[in-house]
């Protein structure tokens, strides 16, 4: 098209150009080898193209170092505009990288400094991103936010973090992508109100078709930018509306790019692939055309100028004074021989969505040219009409309207304010609710405890403690727990509601209770902490009177402690301490603030040997009640051996202790873990004394006694001692306790059962990776066992035998079967000693499985000097069996010539071979030594073509013969009739050799010389 364009324009004479082309596949190598063949094969004058940017730049250096005219159309990396490597190179489509600099110009008419650059990854986009980028830095202008994103990735999450990221700092937003994806940022954009007006998106775009066709047109590619056929056109219609858009492309070029698919029905293309698809020309054709209308330009000048037509550099010289109307519209070119693009803007403001042309420009205006002309005055949707300041007129977090002082004073205090009444009505509502809540759990009783659903048999202990025994027999279905006649201290195991629970009994007739009394049973079931039993409830009606507490299976911490069979090592002593100062600093800041009747019989341990402190509150039941009898004796003042003295000089005492009391105890508590003695076990005393001496306060307090025998740490008895100071106001609070446990236990981890966890956990794994190491082990051993059941039976047989399957007989209606002996084995066996005999057999059958394992073969069974082996059993492989045979045998043949006998090394072995073909039957028969045999005739009839043949000779059937016929490429000879035991006279055949078989084999002439056992010098 351009050749005739070129002759009708009388630019050169007809017949001046020729064209030779060439396929670069796209492929910078392949691209290099086809200029040179083009250079030294069709000795061209110019090579125009080839497309893409990194198949032209190694073209590019070698037409420079040719000094030869190279001229492209699709080549826009800004690398190749370095003239100093690239100084034979014209392009006729402009760089991308030159949209920045029209970019400039553009920006300057609106005064604008800074945008933002929102881009996608395509070949356009990063070229013209890159030179937006590099004109803005040496114009000084800012690009405040540069993102980028991978089309295929963006979603409407992401699109509104990056629009709301762009929106902070930038009201000029460059963007470049493609179709589909600029409407989704649109859209995203108007459902974020940025396209109000306040906000310019401005669009780059290269050869946008849709910009200048009929939206009545129902081609999606010449739609309007903003049309997607869905319920979204008229927003994106509306969004779009803040968009301009700058392109390089001319309405002139549709005409041309249909009549392409014609051209290329002619010579030398002469393809109808496009026509017959309904394709237009690519959207580059246009540059080519001016790339072969530039050369022919180029050529009448270098003749008029009497200058070499082949030199490269001339003619890039005269190409920068060059410029005609081409193709692709006004070429133009700049003084780097690179394509000046000419730009349109265009704008969607007009009602109906149809683009429209506002203004056509340059990057670089010549001759003083005005670098952009407008033909419509821009329609802004601002309020004044005007177009938006880059910068917000108050800025972007209004910094540059200051507030008048009074009014912002006035704005804050009445904001603050509101605020305030807002806060003190929430809050006093939210009071005025919880208040209320409280109230109604307060009157439900919660705690409260319904006698006639505690069913369980009585356990008498006599202990204070919840739990300090080990439970009987748990099920006696129907008994009902009777509290009529309490015996004092008597606990009993017992189910309330499906949960096993410690009950203990109240030696009261009956209990008034007080509000007080109700907020504390309150208080104790709302606790909850790791280390504090679970409080269940209270039976308050008379005369059962009890209360109930979650059931822990080890006991108590005395009961731990005084039996001797368990041992406790440090790290199990440490957990125990741990868990209970964890309980008591919990209980400490919680709303019942103390325990009061803390002691080794009150701490519980769980089935995870975590320990629970119980026994806490309520002080109207668990207030100190002991009979006449116990007062005096074992009660009242065993139970006070862990009371603070200045407890136990009050006259009425708190009822539920206090904190510096809950320490003392847990001083004596400590002495009990760490020696397990018991609190006081040295002393010679009844409790009452010793409560005594304790309460008196003598000028050296009476303590527990420490053993120095023991390898209890230093810093435990020194806080033992810490903790039963006299002076209550000396003694640490739990937080102090556990920091210096801490500080004094580094090695400590926790909780025991955590310990047992994690020394398990080590176990477990080391079991796996023994289990691991075991069970591959085992695979090895099931393999080794499976390879030699494979050797004994057919894999297919075996793998259901493995299963437990019955294997049924089975017909094959055609197979092979193979038989083969040693000639004259009698002979050589009576020359032999038996050891020999049997060495010799291993190593020959070895020689013939490694011969069978090339072929689709199977050996059936050896007796003796015979060897019998099948094809096309138990595995029907078609018409092959026979031609499997054949080639097995021909290879054995050849491996025995080379055989070597090694206690008779002069003597050559030969071997009988007879094949046939036919049908047989074949089955797993026995139980004990299972064996895959096969059965018929066919068996019977080759084991006669063995006996019947020569040594070193194949000898077969009929049959046989056929079927290696229908195969081809067989050497067969017929022998003639032969007479055959048991089936009279039938014609065999020799089987001699195959077509491009290049092993050795006897010679079939010689081989009735040859005795039946030889020195191996002879030659056969």
């Amino acid at each position: 098209m351009a050749i005739e364009t070129i002759e009708r324009d009388k630019i050169l004479p007809p017949q001046s150009l020729s064209v030779v082309w060439r396929d670069t596949k796209g492929d910078p190598v392949n691209g290099a080898g086809m200029a040179v063949k083009l250079k030294y094969t069709e000795d061209v004058d110019v090579i125009i193209g080839p497309p893409f940017s990194h198949v032209n730049i190694p073209v590019g250096y070698l037409t420079a170092f040719w000094n030869l005219p190279h001229i492209t159309w699709v080549a826009t990396d800004p690398t190749l505009a370095d003239k100093s490597v690239f100084n034979t190179l014209i392009r006729t489509m402009g760089p991308f990288n030159k949209v920045g600099m029209f970019l400039v110009q553009f920006f300057r008419i609106f005064k604008w400094k800074r945008a933002g650059m929102y881009s996608g990854t395509s070949g356009f986009c990063s070229f013209a991103g890159g030179g937006v980028r590099k004109q803005f830095e040496e114009n000084n202008l800012t690009v405040t936010e540069d993102i980028m994103f991978i089309e295929e990735t963006l979603t409407d999450s992401i699109m509104d973090f990056h629009l709301k990221k762009l929106s902070r700092d930038s009201r000029i937003i460059m963007l470049c992508t493609a179709r589909a994806q600029l409407r989704k940022i649109m859209l995203r954009a108007y459902s974020m109100g940025m396209c109000k007006g306040n906000f310019v998106f401005l669009a780059l775009y290269s050869f946008p078709k849709a910009f200048y066709t009929d939206p009545t047109d129902k081609k999606e590619e010449s739609m309007p930018l903003w049309y997607g056929n869905d319920t979204d056109d008229e927003t994106a219609k509306q969004a779009f509306q803040v968009v301009t858009l700058a392109s390089i492309n001319t309405k002139q070029l549709e005409g041309f790019l249909e009549l392409v698919p014609q051209k290329l029905t002619e010579a030398p293309w002469n393809s109808t692939e496009a026509v017959d698809l309904g394709l237009s020309g690519s959207r580059h054709s246009p540059y080519l055309f001016d790339a072969v209308y530039l050369y022919a330009i180029l050529l009448n000048k270098s003749m008029a100028l009497n200058i070499s037509h082949r030199d490269g550099k001339q003619l890039l010289y005269l190409a920068k004074k060059t410029e005609f109307s081409g193709m692709s519209g006004k070429v133009e070119f700049d003084d780097n021989g690179d394509r000046d693009p000419f730009y349109w803007v265009w704008d969607y403001t007009s009602p109906t969505g149809i683009p429209r042309i506002i203004a056509v420009g340059s990057a670089s205006p010549l001759y003083g040219q005005k670098a952009i002309s407008f033909l419509w005055k821009p329609k802004w949707k601002t309020a004044n009409g005007k177009p938006p300041p880059d910068i917000p007129v108050c800025g972007f977090d209004d910094e540059l309207c200051p507030v008048d002082e009074s009014i912002k004073n006035t704005i804050i205090l009445g904001s603050l304010g509101a605020l305030l009444t807002v806060i003190a009505a929430s809050t006093i509502v939210v009071y005025l609710v919880r208040r209320r809540i409280f109230e109604e759990e307060l009157a439900k009783m919660l705690w409260k405890v319904d006698y006639n659903e505690i069913r369980l048999s009585t356990v008498n202990k006599k202990s204070d403690s919840q739990v300090s025994f080990k439970t009987q027999s748990l099920e006696r279905d129907g008994s009902t727990l009777s509290l009529s006649n309490p015996q004092p201290h008597m606990f009993t195991m017992g189910y309330y509601r499906g949960i096993v629970v410690a009950i203990k009994r109240v030696c009261k007739s009956h209990v008034a209770l007080s509000r007080s009394d109700h907020l504390e049973f309150k208080q104790m079931r709302d606790l909850s902490h790791e280390n504090i039993n679970l409080f269940i409830g209270s039976c308050v009606d008379p005369p059962n009177l009890c209360v109930l507490f979650a059931y822990c299976s080890k006991g108590s911490l005395q009961d731990i402690l005084e039996n001797d069979d368990i041992k406790l090592d440090w790290t199990f002593k440490q957990s125990l301490l741990s868990d209970l100062v964890n309980g008591m600093a919990y209980i400490h800041s919680s709303s019942l603030v103390s325990h009061g009747r803390m002691k080794s019989s009150n701490c519980v341990v769980d089935s995870r040997w975590v320990l629970k402190i119980t026994d806490y509150g309520p002080s109207a039941l668990l207030h100190v009640q002991f009979n006449s009898r116990d007062s005096e004796e074992q009660g009242k003042f065993k139970a006070l051996l862990w009371t603070a003295p200045e407890i136990l000089r009050m006259h009425e005492p708190p009822s539920r202790g206090t904190q510096e009391g809950d320490v003392y105890s847990f001083g004596i508590i400590l002495h009990e873990i760490a020696f397990r003695h018991g609190p006081f076990p040295a002393e010679r005393m009844i409790p009452k004394d010793i409560v005594g001496r304790v309460r008196n306060g003598e000028s050296v307090p009476f303590r527990p006694l420490r053993f120095r025998d023991t390898d209890v740490e230093p810093s435990i008895t020194n806080l033992m001692e810490m903790c039963w100071a006299e002076n209550p106001n000396q003694r640490p609070d739990f937080n102090g306790i556990k920091t210096y446990l801490r500080n004094h236990n580094k090695d400590t981890v926790g909780n025991i059962m955590d310990i047992i966890l994690k020394r398990m956990e080590r176990y477990a794994i080391n079991l796996e990776d023994l289990v691991e190491q075991r069970t591959q082990a085992l695979l090895e051993e099931k393999k080794k066992t499976d390879r030699l059941l494979y050797q004994l039976l057919p894999r297919s047989v075996a793998e259901r035998l493995k299963v437990g399957e019955t294997v049924y007989p089975e017909v094959f209606e055609s197979v092979t079967i193979f038989f083969s002996d040693i000639v004259g084995f009698t002979t050589l066996s009576a020359l032999s000693t038996p050891m020999q005999v049997v060495d010799l057999l291993n190593e020959l059958y070895t020689l013939f499985d490694d011969v069978i394992a090339q072929h689709d073969v199977y050996k059936v069974e050896t007796i003796g000097d015979a060897y019998m082996v099948a094809s096309g059993l138990p595995h029907r492989n078609g018409d092959l069996h026979a031609g499997q045979i054949a080639d097995m045998s021909l290879n054995i043949v050849s491996s025995i010539l080379t055989f070597r006998i090694h206690h008779m090394p002069d003597r050559q072995l030969q071997v009988r071979i007879g094949i046939h073909t036919g049908p047989v039957c074949a089955g797993v028969v026995g139980l004990t030594m299972p064996r895959y045999c096969v059965f018929g005739d066919t068996v019977n009839t080759a084991s006669r073509m063995e006996s019947s043949g020569k040594g070193l000779r194949i000898h077969i059937s009929e049959s046989t013969r056929d079927a290696l016929m229908k195969i081809g490429g067989y050497v067969v000879s017929l022998r003639g009739e032969t007479p055959i035991k048991g089936k009279g006279t039938m014609t065999t055949y020799w089987m001699n050799g195959k077509v491009g078989f290049s092993k050795r084999l006897p010679d079939p002439e010689k081989i009735d010389e040859i005795e039946e056992i030889l020195p191996m010098n002879n030659k056969v």
